[in-house]
């Protein structure tokens, strides 16, 4: 199975046929675990009162370069 994003590849790994089955890779693991022990500090470093209201809909989103992460 191969998967492609603008021409480049962005996924590779055999097929499951198992129903249900999920494959993770371990490195996108270790970046959502880090990703959102980050988003905890800084909701706990910040007060209720000061957080911001979500983005009205149709706000573009705010991309990060995964590469800036540091992955334990």
């Amino acid at each position: 199975m191969v998967a492609f994003c603008a021409g480049q590849v962005v996924a590779e790994h055999d097929q499951s046929w198992t129903a249900g089955a999920m494959i993770t890779d371990p490195q996108h693991r270790a970046t959502a675990k880090l990703l959102r022990a980050e988003l905890a500090e800084r909701r706990a470093d910040t007060p209720a009162a000061a957080t911001k209201a979500p983005a009205p809909m149709g706000t573009p989103p705010t991309y990060r370069q995964l590469s800036a992460l540091k992955v334990a």
